[in-house]
């Protein structure tokens, strides 16, 4: 027996570190181009609690250009089950023509990265813009040096279903206005950029309830489907229509009320839990729609000056 118990317990860790691997990577994309989106499908066997939480699980896309150029390209959980196999999505936007080399690396903490075996695709020439950089103070132009002159206005939210507004309750309420006819309205009028928010009534993608939206449904999904599936759509409108966005993140659901860890708007900037679940935000958000060239500008908060007023002892 004291001869079996250390190969039992040997046995037991290859096991536990065993576990961890990636059983599967398919591109789904039959041929890359420059500034569209290729996208791959990869499963991986693996336990965690919250497969949105880096300091959990994350899986990443490790590439080199053609011109030698290395990135990492955050990857996000699709669906599946903890300990069984589950899907994985990367999506990526090649913004050099010619020979990529990749592979991807889940990593969980207390456990030795594991990494998949490197592969390759070709991504050829597209005529499309690319993506909006910063040229100057004044100007904006995309990836192949065309300038960029912005037409368009805030559109901030879809109508929702109880509005504040003094004198456009109406109107804000009117179902009519959402983003496929406003920005189809915006294009055909030679418009070709637009503002909006991510709030708790407009593509509240990090609350679970209370929306004051009839668009989305309640869920105790971590991120929730609905504001996903509206923003893929979102995403997708834009594309088709040449028009450019600029997306105002926001805090998300900080509060505590809303399943968050600050009282208030002031902590959400100390508290380190809120920082972390910022964070975990932003990379699922990247990961999910970083690739596309419609999204021309990330905002990262709105009217962020009126926090000084959620406290009046401590402005």
């Amino acid at each position: 027996m004291k001869k079996l118990f250390p190969l039992l317990i040997i046995l037991f860790l290859a096991q536990h570190f065993s576990n961890a691997q990636i059983t599967s990577i398919r591109l789904l994309t039959k041929q890359p181009e420059t500034y569209q989106k290729s996208e791959w499908d990869i499963l991986l066997k693996e336990n965690w609690q919250n497969p949105y939480l880096q300091e959990e699980i994350s899986l990443d896309m490790l590439l080199v250009s053609p011109s030698g150029k290395k990135l990492t390209l955050p990857c996000y959980y699709e669906s599946g089950e903890s300990g069984r196999e589950s899907l994985w999505k990367a999506r990526f936007a090649p913004q050099e023509t010619g020979k990529y080399t990749y592979f991807f690396k889940l990593n969980k903490p207390g456990k030795a990265a594991f990494t998949s075996k490197p592969s390759n695709f070709t991504a050829s020439f597209s005529k499309r813009n690319g993506f909006l950089h910063i040229k100057n103070n004044w100007a904006l132009q995309f990836d192949n040096g065309k300038p960029f002159r912005g037409i368009g206005e805030n559109i901030g939210w879809e109508s929702r279903a109880h509005d504040d507004s003094k004198f456009s309750k109406g109107l804000h309420e009117n179902p009519k206005y959402n983003y496929e006819y406003m920005l189809r309205s915006l294009a055909n009028h030679g418009g070709n950029f637009y503002r909006t928010w991510i709030s708790s009534f407009n593509l509240p993608i990090d609350w679970q309830h209370g929306f004051n939206s009839n668009r989305y449904q309640a869920t105790d999904k971590y991120f929730n489907p609905s504001a996903i599936a509206k923003m893929d759509r979102l995403v997708s409108l834009s594309d088709s229509l040449g028009v450019y966005m600029m997306l105002t993140l926001g805090q998300g659901a900080y509060n505590l009320k809303d399943g968050g860890f600050s009282p208030n708007a002031a902590d959400f900037f100390v508290n380190p839990k809120s920082k972390e679940r910022y964070k975990n935000r932003l990379r699922y958000f990247i990961a999910r729609w970083g690739y596309s060239t419609s999204i021309g500008a990330w905002e990262f908060f709105n009217e962020v000056d009126n926090v000084q007023f959620g406290n009046q002892n401590k402005p």
